[in-house]
């Protein structure tokens, strides 16, 4: 269990032609996917395996791994914890998903927060 709520973000730009409405209207539909019918098994399975690809590359570096072992102890209070880490995500079930997006995804259980570049001054003409 951790000692303090951690937060999920979703983060997207829309491609050139398509409106942040767009974006959106999409990221809804993909969360209500998850809701209903979750990640097919062999989705799941895939997921997991690059999961495992990246961490343990990423713990090749001695700084990365220090770092993780320090964020387990600070966030779980046992740095052991690192090593059941990949246990706890093997055991993820399709069912635990649905719950999971179900319960903290709802539409109005958000903080939505739009970037926009702002626009560049418009040059004087002769200038």
């Amino acid at each position: 269990q951790r000692r303090d709520p951690e937060l999920l973000s979703i983060s997207c730009t829309p491609f050139k032609g398509h409106s942040i409405d767009d974006v959106e209207t999409i990221v809804r539909q993909e969360v209500e996917k998850l809701e209903k019918g979750g990640p097919e098994d062999k989705e799941l399975r895939k997921v997991k395996k690059q999961f495992h690809a990246s961490l343990i590359y990423r713990l090749e570096s001695p700084t990365w791994f220090a770092t993780w072992l320090a964020e387990k102890e600070l966030l779980r209070g046992d740095w052991r914890d690192g090593y059941r880490f990949l246990n706890r995500i093997d055991a993820v079930t399709g069912a635990d998903v649905r719950r999971v997006v179900a319960k903290y995804l709802g539409e109005g259980n958000e903080i939505k927060v739009w970037l926009k570049r702002k626009a560049a001054p418009k040059k004087e003409a002769g200038k």
